[in-house]
Parts: C-alpha cells; structure tokens; sequence
C-alpha cells in the first residue's frame, strides 16, 4: 500500500518534505508536530488540522498569520495544503508553557509579570491591527497557548481558532473568555478579557472565576491586587463587552 500524506506519529511524515520528530499536542483542531525540513534542513513546528476545514475560509483567516512578525507570538513561515489537510509552518520555540510554569512554580513576581503583560499587549496589538481592518482575532488565549521565553518573555502560539474579523466562536476553551462570547460575535476584548484573566491567574494562584466552566457574571480579583492594575483588570473583565478596553493600544 502507497504511504499516506499525513502520518502524525514519530517518523511519520506531513507530505514528502516534512519528517515528523516528536508529537508536540493534539487538539479540537488539529495536531502540532515537530518536523526536519527535509530540503532545507532545518527543523520546524507544523501544525496539521483536523479534516473537513473549508480551504477558502482557512486561506482567509490564517493567511494573515503570514504578514505578522512580532516577538511575543509565534512566527508563522508558510500555509499550505497536504491532501485536504491545512498545515501551517512555524518556528520551533524551546521554552514550556505558562501553564506548565505556573503549576510548577506558582504566581509569578508583579514586576516580571507586567513585562510579560506588555510584550502580550504589544503583540496582539499587532494581530488586531488597526480600527479601519478586520484583524485577527486569536479567540483562545490561555495559559497552555503561551510559552515562556527566557529573552521574548510571553510567546503566543497555538492560532487555531484565530478569525479575521468578527465570529462567533466555536471550540476552545470558555475559562479564558466572557460567556457571551459562545452565543454572540466577538470583538477585539475577548482576547483583551482573556489577558486580564491570565494576569490574574499568573499573579496570585487563582483563577478569578474559580472552578466555573465560563467566565460568567463579576469576576472576584484578589485583595492583594489595588490601584491602576486593580481598575484596569476590573474593567477588561466586565460582562459587559461595552464597558471594556476597545484595544490592547
């Protein structure tokens, strides 16, 4: 029997080029692998997502991936197509999740932090792009969809659920994002609410809508969190989308 296309375990391949290297995650929508080009030999992270994906609406909605170069997220190098498989190419980061980070460590210092919050601000200012254009939207930041670097500080990785444009969102995870957000189209601030969430989580151990599936309803900030990062976390969390930060700017 002839090889297939996609063999997405190690030693598998992801068409003739690339030779799969280790299984990195496997998710609602797809699976990351670390490849060797095999032409230009060196080694990259492919991410190949799962079946049925509309070609069209997948060249719209990653193909801006292309032109975004920005130190805190994740370089994406070239979109293309394994059988009716949508594959993306990206560099191979070394460093571990936040999550795994947090678990192991606990809260992270205010001031190292912050630094971190910047950089991921900073970055999804250039996703979104300006007012005037759609933007991407990344709709699942998390802790498990950020990588520490010792010199970027936070790296966003892991676009597949990013939009351009408004959407409604479908998979994911809904510890990250407003409720509302699964019956209604999104905007700019769920990615905004997302960081507030993750900044909260990451400086003080806890999850400031605890053990619930969704972040519904007023989020509970710590007592030891006061001042401007106080109001600036109280208001990127509204439930109200309204009364959010309309941009990471």
């Amino acid at each position: 029997d002839p090889r297939p296309e996609v063999e997405l375990t190690v030693g598998g391949r992801v068409g003739d080029r690339y030779a799969v290297l280790e299984v990195l995650g496997t998710g609602a929508t797809g699976t990351v692998v670390a490849v060797d080009d095999l032409l230009a030999r060196k080694r990259f992270a492919v991410k190949v997502f799962v079946e049925g994906l509309d070609h069209g609406v997948a060249t719209n909605e990653f193909g801006q991936l292309l032109d975004v170069k920005h130190q805190n997220a994740v370089r994406v190098f070239d979109l293309f197509v394994v059988g009716d498989r949508i594959c993306l190419k990206m560099e191979l980061l070394s460093g571990r999740t936040l999550r795994a980070h947090l678990d192991e460590h606990g809260a992270v210092a205010q001031a190292e932090l912050m630094g971190w919050a910047d950089g991921l601000l900073d970055a999804l200012e250039a996703l979104h792009g300006p007012p005037e254009l759609p933007g991407i939207l990344h709709r699942d930041l998390k802790p498990s969809n950020l990588i520490v670097d010792e010199v970027r500080g936070l790296v966003i990785i892991d676009f597949g659920l990013a939009s351009a444009g408004e959407n409604a969102v479908v998979g994911g995870s809904g510890r990250y994002r407003p409720a509302l957000a699964l019956a209604e189209a999104l905007d700019l601030t769920v990615d905004l609410f997302a960081v507030a969430v993750i900044v909260h989580e990451a400086m003080v151990g806890v999850h400031p809508f605890g053990d619930e599936p969704t972040c519904k309803g007023q989020p509970t900030i710590d007592g030891s969190i006061t001042g401007h990062l106080r109001e600036a976390l109280e208001r990127a969390m509204d439930p109200d989308r309204d009364r959010r930060f309309p941009a990471a700017a």
